[in-house]
């Protein structure tokens, strides 16, 4: 156990490095998809911002370190045609924050998904995600705006709170493993406070959750939950407001 422990530490503590990676104008989507996975490898460290072919990505205060990241090429489904077509390729990648580690587990969290290529002129296809339905209705919704419904240019954004190391998604899974390689550990009834916003430009999309950690209680509602943690849902409501905002910006200038 203390083997792993040193392990640990010790890439935790590597100095931070700039994560970039860029394409050419005529790589494929599959080579787009190829080179965002071999970039960031697990383990790697950085601070400030990511630079994911024309959007550089703010990331929070504090270093960072990947422990997952993978890359597709959604295929969208004009019903209308009846006919069906691969959409700009998207990468996504999870990673904790090395400054606040509680009990090894990680004490921030933010899982990115970004185009890894250009826009294409015309609409977004796909299915509106859940925190962009007007119909969604999670009972662990603290707040929400649907700043804008069209596909072409959505805008939405939720606050809520989660056991995300419950969740059985691939992304989430690959990083309990990647936690674990690192010497980290989580915990599957830990609750985190929980960012989600999703912008898009016809069909590319960028989303983003940020994380941080509460607890690992257990609430009926989330009027109980809001009512024991008010001061940490009101922080958390100034820190995600200025992150979002840059989130935003970020995107509008690709």
């Amino acid at each position: 156990m203390n083997g792993i422990v040193i392990i640990f530490l010790s890439l935790f503590s590597l100095s931070s490095i700039a994560a970039e990676v860029k394409f050419g104008f005529f790589e494929s989507p599959s080579q787009r998809v190829e080179k965002f996975k071999s970039s960031f490898p697990v383990g790697s460290r950085f601070s400030e911002a990511m630079s994911v072919g024309s959007m550089n990505i703010p990331l929070p205060a504090g270093d960072w370190v990947l422990v997952a990241a993978s890359a597709d090429i959604p295929v969208l489904n004009d019903l209308s045609k009846d006919s069906k077509s691969e959409s700009v390729p998207h990468g996504r990648v999870m990673l904790v924050s090395t400054d606040i580690i509680e009990g090894d587990r990680p004490r921030k969290l933010l899982i990115l998904r970004m185009p890894l290529g250009g826009f294409k002129n015309r609409t977004w296809l796909a299915s509106v995600p859940n925190v962009c339905n007007p119909d969604w209705g999670g009972k662990s919704i603290i707040d929400r705006e649907l700043l804008s419904l069209d596909q072409r240019s959505l805008d939405c954004r939720a606050i809520s709170y989660a056991k995300i190391f419950s969740w059985n998604d691939f992304l989430v899974n690959s990083g309990k493993v990647g936690l674990k390689y690192l010497g980290g550990s989580y915990g599957g009834k830990d609750n985190y406070l929980l960012s989600m916003i999703l912008l898009s430009k016809n069909n590319s999309v960028f989303y983003a959750e940020y994380a941080e950690l509460v607890d690992d209680g257990e609430y009926g509602d989330v009027s109980t939950f809001i009512k024991q943690h008010d001061s940490e849902v009101v922080g958390f409501r100034s820190t995600v407001l200025i992150l979002n905002s840059k989130f935003k910006n970020a995107f509008d200038a690709m």
